[in-house]
């Protein structure tokens, strides 16, 4: 009886039958790619192996004349290993499934992320990304995803993906915006403090936003044992370019 050895399909077990097809050698494909052949040689060969870039991926499918996107729903392994990611992998993967229309290969990472509720900062860097390099309706799925995530609804992920995501729906830019044309981004906090030893103070904060300039109003109270100490009103105006590139005014 015949028995049918199966090999496991793996980026580098692809890469290498696609060498061996197109009768190149390392030096060979390095001068066709301009990935040092150095560099291929341990992305092959090495034990453990190096890691590719999605980049190296797509110039060597491109030497291979194969379709962008070429051996995209194996490239996570390379992202995510015995429950480590690596972020410098990642982002730029997810960025370019994003702009090849590679849902399938996304909707698995995005699987795997969510399991941590740490991740969502990686699904906002990918978001920002699209965003600001001319992506907004690409970015679209993953502020929402944010959105949906993110657990404090007061946190700078969520706020900025709000406004991202109205800016990206409505197809203008924030870098149009004037003062005339604002948002007010309200905010209240009230401190309470028991007087005693040992009980930490309570925070209570609201929050009211809109749609295009920052302004933040409000008064910061404290309270010591039911009484006013101390009452601080508070009126700052941001342009959104001063808001997002986190340059701060005195309160």
């Amino acid at each position: 009886m015949e028995t049918r050895k199966t090999t496991q399909k793996s980026i580098r077990s692809e890469i290498d039958t696609n060498i061996k097809e197109n009768g190149y050698t390392l030096s060979k494909l390095g001068e066709l790619s301009g990935v040092n052949p150095g560099h291929l040689s341990e992305i092959l060969n090495s034990n453990p192996p190096r890691a590719i870039t999605i980049g190296q991926l797509d110039t060597l499918a491109k030497v291979f004349k194969k379709a962008p996107g070429w051996l995209y729903e194996l490239y996570p392994e390379e992202c995510i290993a015995e429950g480590k990611i690596s972020r410098p992998r990642l982002i730029p993967y997810l960025v370019r499934c994003a702009e090849i229309g590679r849902q399938d290969c996304i909707d698995v990472v995005v699987s795997r992320l969510l399991e941590n509720p740490k991740n969502v900062s990686i699904l906002f860097t990918v978001a920002e990304q699209l965003f600001q390099t001319g992506g907004k309706a690409m970015s679209v799925p993953f502020y929402q995803l944010v959105i949906e995530a993110e657990k404090d609804s007061h946190s700078d992920h969520f706020l900025i993906s709000q406004y991202r995501l109205f800016r990206a729906l409505q197809g203008t830019s924030p870098d149009n915006s004037n003062e005339n044309d604002s948002i007010s981004r309200k905010v209240t906090r009230k401190t309470f403090l028991t007087g005693k030893i040992g009980i930490p103070k309570r925070t209570m904060t609201t929050v009211e936003y809109g749609s295009k300039a920052v302004k933040t109003t409000g008064s910061l109270v404290e309270y010591f044992q039911g009484r006013v100490v101390d009452s601080n009103y508070v009126n700052v105006k941001y342009s959104y370019k001063e808001y997002y590139s986190k340059k701060s005014k005195d309160l």
